[in-house]
């Protein structure tokens, strides 16, 4: 090759002359670059210059290939990397652009940096149309555009990026600006130098400005080599992997919002579906997001009226002998008396709620007026650089602008003392400002008057849930009797009185002497797997008290992303590697959708969910133990229960094999469908 002689100065020297000249149109590569200080170079066009202005041969660099120029160009010690295109571009990689353009981004924004590779390679390219601040999450397009091809990921969900400034001097070193999974609180933040200059840090937070938890550790930014050209090294896997791992939560989160609405709204639900679905799981995490106290029951074909609301059992006399019978209470009766009990004292705070309305208003607004107590005139605040409290801003009349009163600062835990009637210290003096606070959070943003240790209205008591596994397994006439009323929601409290079956034999002073009814503060989950009896064969009466919400096997695969899912043959947590998990996810798809054909006459009841399928870590130990876990998921939990559903079918073996083979198809073939 013509350029064998070229020495590691003459290639410098070439970089230099395209640093100042520019690659001319058509020399630019499409699948190979140099990276020299985080600079992208073509490798052909620079060995071209180079033979040029040591040696002033001039050679075409259609008359070498790329691959043997970047060749050379490795054997020199440069830095060879392959173009990959943006859609083959894996997460951990688009992840890292990102960040690369994160930290280039805010550097520029608040210290004007323009020397670094960040700006060089993201945003010199952009300044001309570069788009600033804003939400990319929200209207502001052109902020998120500058992202956009590194924003989509293969779980489905967005990256966007959001950069506020507070009013002051250092506008961009806080918390308001950070990356995100869209329509959550999940963000990547950067930490900044002691001056406020460059950023040397980034970590990840879970909860919402003004006091962002932060998950894992800070990895400084030498420990992730942005800018090295190079493929995302183990730290920055390692903080992707926790981000992603949060939207999977985040996931598993909302659907628990979802159903704690619902059940709100009806008293009364039933979570149906597939076997191994997690719908028992389900209505615990329910109960828990409620922070409700519950108690379960399981159905089956012997549950009558007497265990669930009451009846005779026998009477203890002297000598702990037998003597007669007396009405005793049965679970569910003795639960709304407790349920009642708890009513009648309580707690009214919503100030959490409120204060992050308010810190919400001011990242859109940056400064809002607060009145007075006196009614005199207003004082105003914005968000101290941290992001944890208000600090008050001076408004000079002839300027228009404002500035920082660094005298005057209230954080979280003061403005929260003013609320409970407690001094807001350790600051005196103030509590006339933070008074004031609060009372422009109870006049526009619902905040209620704090209460303690008073009666209150039962709506807002503390919340029971009572869950009833199995709920289709147990004959609903016989446990429920004249209960069909009671817990009908339009007639829950003391209006929904009714006289029971034994209501002769209930003691004065009991709760229910006049009549049992169910307190507005008791909620219903019921479960109930299709395959065992379907939705429609319940009772009318009572499927028309229930608000029904199907779980689906696909739905029950976000059960995967809990790393505390994964237990071994001890109950320990281990970890399945993402490689793995993603046959495991395969597999399972595969097969639920084999068991959909017409062929096997079953149906989505008969799907199988996620549960099952955990049950494959029992026998995972590394991935030689791979494909041997996989066949003992299958022959220990999979192949007997698929055996029950085809029993008596013509052919019920040849079917069985084919359902094998689905489950042995690691291949993915996109979501399954319903």
């Amino acid at each position: 090759m013509t350029f064998s002689n070229l020495t590691e100065e003459n290639i410098n020297q070439a970089i230099e002359y395209i640093d100042a000249n520019g690659v001319p149109p058509g020399y630019k590569s499409k699948t190979t670059d140099l990276i020299v200080n985080g600079k992208a170079y073509p490798p052909k066009y620079v060995l071209a210059e180079a033979q040029r202005l040591a040696y002033g041969i001039v050679i075409d660099v259609k008359d070498f290939y790329t691959d043997d120029a970047a060749k050379f160009l490795q054997e020199k010690g440069f830095n060879i990397v392959k173009r990959v295109k943006e859609s083959e571009m894996s997460d951990e990689e688009k992840f890292k652009h990102l960040l690369e353009y994160f930290v280039a981004h805010l550097e520029f924004a608040q210290s004007g940096v323009t020397n670094s590779i960040g700006y060089q390679t993201y945003i010199e390219p952009i300044k001309e149309h570069f788009t600033k601040t804003g939400n990319g999450g929200g209207k502001d397009w052109g902020l998120q555009k500058q992202i956009e091809k590194w924003e989509s990921f293969s779980n489905g969900h967005k990256i966007t990026i959001t950069v506020l400034g507070h009013v002051g001097k250092k506008r961009f070193a806080n918390t308001t600006s950070y990356l995100n999974w869209k329509d959550t609180w999940l963000n990547v933040r950067a930490k900044w130098d002691d001056l406020d200059e460059r950023v040397v840090g980034i970590y990840l937070t879970n909860t919402p400005t003004p006091k962002p938890q932060r998950v894992g550790k800070v990895f400084n930014l030498e420990e992730l080599c942005l800018y090295d050209g190079k493929a995302p090294n183990e730290n920055l896997k390692q903080l992707f992997e926790t981000f992603e791992k949060l939207i999977g939560e985040e996931n598993m989160g909302k659907k628990v919002k979802e159903m704690d609405n619902l059940l709100l709204v009806n008293h009364n639900i039933i979570l149906h579906g597939a076997p191994g679905t997690g719908k028992t799981y389900l209505a615990k995490q329910i109960a828990e997001e409620m922070k409700a106290e519950w108690e379960m029951v399981q159905f089956h074909q012997s549950y009558d009226y007497t265990d669930f609301v009451e009846g005779l059992r026998p009477a203890v006399g002297e000598n702990d002998k037998a003597d007669g019978f007396e009405r005793k209470d049965g679970v569910f009766k003795a639960f709304c008396k407790k349920a009642i009990e708890a009513s009648k004292i309580g707690v009214v705070d919503n100030y959490d709620e409120c204060f992050q309305k308010i810190v919400t208003k001011l990242e859109s607004e940056n400064v809002i007026p607060i009145p007075l107590i006196s009614g005199k005139g207003n004082f105003f605040i914005a968000l101290n650089s941290e992001g944890d409290g208000f600090v008050t801003m001076l408004k000079d009349e002839k300027s228009d602008k404002f500035v920082k009163d660094t005298t005057r600062f209230f954080n979280y835990d003061q403005c929260y003392n003013v609320y409970r009637g407690l001094p807001g210290t350790p600051k005196k003096g103030f509590d006339n400002y933070r008074k004031a606070i609060v009372k422009y959070m109870k006049n526009n943003l619902g905040l209620k008057d704090y209460q303690a240790g008073k009666n209150i209205e039962t709506s807002q008591s503390k919340k029971f849930v009572f869950i009833i596994d199995e709920i289709n397994r147990g004959e609903m006439s016989k446990v429920f009797g004249e209960l069909f009323f009671s817990i009908d929601p339009g007639y829950r409290g003391e209006t929904g009185r009714i006289k029971t079956q034994y209501q002769n034999l209930v003691k004065k002073g009991d709760e229910f002497e006049n009549g049992f009814y169910v307190p507005e503060n008791v909620y219903i989950i019921g479960t109930m797997n299709d395959i065992d009896r379907s939705v429609e064969s319940m009772d009318f009466a009572m499927r028309r008290r229930f608000a029904f919400e199907e779980i689906t096997a696909e739905q029950s695969m976000k059960m995967f992303d809990n790393p505390k899912s994964w237990k071994d043959e001890n109950n320990e947590i281990i970890k399945i590697p993402d490689d793995v998990l993603d046959h495991l996810k395969n597999r399972m798809r595969n097969l639920n959708t084999s068991i959909l054909e017409p062929k096997f006459n079953l149906g989505l009841a008969y799907q199988i969910g996620g549960a099952y399928f955990l049950k494959f870590a029992k026998y995972y130990k590394n991935e030689n133990d791979e494909n041997d876990a996989f066949t003992k998921l299958w022959d220990y939990h999979l192949k007997g229960l698929l055996s029950e559903y085809l029993r008596g079918m013509p052919k019920a073996k040849d079917l069985l094999d084919k359902l094998e083979e689905a489950f042995k198809d690691d291949a993915s073939h996109g979501p399954q469908k319903a």
